[in-house]
């Protein structure tokens, strides 16, 4: 500080000299202010000189940026000095790229600018499954966020160290196998499918003694056994009352009794199964508590009244008649629907005979329907005339083609006929037809004039009156 005033002092000095000696030119001061710790400069100049550039300053970290009068910087070869100047040096901040390479499979790269000198911010350590950070490293040397500082770009590599792999295996002792599983250190074993073992309950993991929790690390290899408990079997048995023998079943506590299918008896209704207490049980949710004989109960079907419905499926509202447990059904009347062949009642999938099948339950017996369309008929032609019958095969609700009428000596033929009734070839057929020749005989009626013309025969069909020739002369 005093040396600045010296030097301050000593302008003013030669000033008052020069001013004194009566030179009339005019000086102005120019100050250079480095601003980099070092001393303002002074200088002298003439008014409307020009000013001779000094040697540019030094400022540790940064670059130097020229002198600057207030907010404009100096042209050493055109700016001309007109009054005292304070030339001001500025200054730019030297920086560097610091690259942060994680080094792993995801590929991420990041970069930070820090200035020269600085120190390095240190960033949130990173993270990688499987895998402990070890730090940043520049090339084998690794970073120290609190004492390096930067001088130049660099890159810095995450450094990672895999995490060992421990193996567990199980015991299940005497259960299912269950396959060995791989974890990392501090991982944790992922939930397992119960193993089972007959005759037993699988309770937990044990770990030296100790039930395992699915929660803690995972930081040695380890072995886990299986604990289990003794599941109590009981012994359930069937009584029949006479309707065969049901094989006994073994029954683990806590669990379900099997399927059973219902006995029968002869003109008996199984109603179901009673435990030692006479109570009824249901046999599909039965858990048996001890060993037991389940008593099936019967009822005489003669003692029961049946409801069967008739559903037609043509329109009509159903028909219910109540009958007697045993008894054979009177077929109804075959119902009609339009376009549709009736092929008979049916008890679910099987077709209901009206000659054997006894009603032992209510049921419903539904119509059957065919298309007339989508069935086919034979057509027999039974021509009476000592030749085998013709069948042919005709699509149901067509007609049948006629065929040419037969011939048969001594015999005229009158037409085709069903049964009785001449079939009519403009009808439809809906059903199997058998189609007979009909036949009249002929007889020969003589007719003789007694003239000496020869005599007239005329044929004449059974049953018919010959129509005599015209009158002989």
């Amino acid at each position: 500080m005093k040396k600045n005033l010296l030097i301050l002092l000593s302008f003013i000095l030669i000033l008052t000299a020069l001013v004194s000696c009566g030179d009339e030119k005019i000086h102005h001061v120019v100050k250079f202010d480095a601003q980099n710790s070092t001393d303002i400069v002074y200088e002298t100049y003439e008014y409307g000189s020009l000013i001779q550039k000094p040697e540019n300053p030094i400022k540790a970290g940064y670059n130097f940026a020229g002198w600057y009068y207030n907010q404009s910087i100096w042209n050493f070869e055109t700016d001309k000095l007109t009054t005292d100047v304070t030339l001001t040096a500025k200054w730019e901040r030297i920086r560097y790229n610091v690259t942060f390479d994680l080094a792993d499979s995801s590929g991420v790269i990041y970069t930070q600018s820090v200035g020269e000198g600085d120190l390095l911010p240190k960033p949130q350590n990173p993270t990688r499954q499987n895998y402990s950070f070890l730090g940043w490293f520049d090339g084998d040397v690794k970073w120290n966020f609190e004492s390096g500082i930067v001088t130049k770009n660099i890159t810095l590599k995450a450094k990672w160290e895999e995490y060992p792999t421990y193996t567990v295996t199980f015991n299940t002792d005497g259960g299912t196998v269950v396959e060995p599983r791989y974890v990392i250190m501090n991982g944790k074993l992922d939930a397992l499918t119960e193993p089972s073992r007959p005759g037993y309950r699988f309770i937990t993991w044990l770990y030296n003694g100790e039930p395992w929790s699915f929660d803690s690390a995972v930081t040695a290899d380890m072995t886990l056994v299986a604990s289990w408990e003794k599941i109590p079997v009981y012994t359930v048995k069937f009584d029949t009352d006479g309707a065969g023998e049901i094989p006994q079943q073994e029954i683990l506590s806590g669990s379900k009794l099997a399927n059973v299918a219902n006995p029968e008896k002869e003109d008996h209704v199984f109603m179901g199964w009673l435990d030692k207490s006479n109570n009824p049980v249901d046999i599909s949710s039965y858990y048996p508590t001890e060993d037991t004989t389940l008593k099936a109960k019967w009822v005489h079907i003669s003692t029961l009244t049946f409801n069967v419905t008739y559903d037609s499926g043509n329109g009509t509202e159903s028909t219910v008649i109540q009958v007697s447990g045993g008894s054979l059904l009177e077929r109804p009347a075959d119902p009609a629907k339009k376009d549709y062949s009736f092929e008979g009642w049916f008890n679910g999938k099987d077709k209901w005979n009206f000659e054997t099948d006894k009603v032992k339950s209510d049921i419903t017996l539904t119509a059957q329907w065919i298309k007339f369309s989508d069935k086919k008929y034979n057509v027999t032609f039974d021509y009476d005339d000592g030749r085998e019958p013709v069948i042919n095969s005709v699509v149901g609700d067509s007609k049948i083609t006629k065929p040419s009428d037969p011939q048969k000596s001594g015999y005229v033929f009158i037409g085709w006929y069903n049964g009785e009734e001449p079939w009519n070839f403009g009808e439809n057929v809906r059903s199997d037809v058998t189609l007979t020749a009909k036949w009249a005989k002929l007889h020969k009626v003589t007719f003789d004039s007694d003239n000496s013309t020869e005599p007239i025969i005329v044929p004449v069909q059974d049953g018919f009156v010959a129509v005599p020739p015209s009158t002989p002369t």
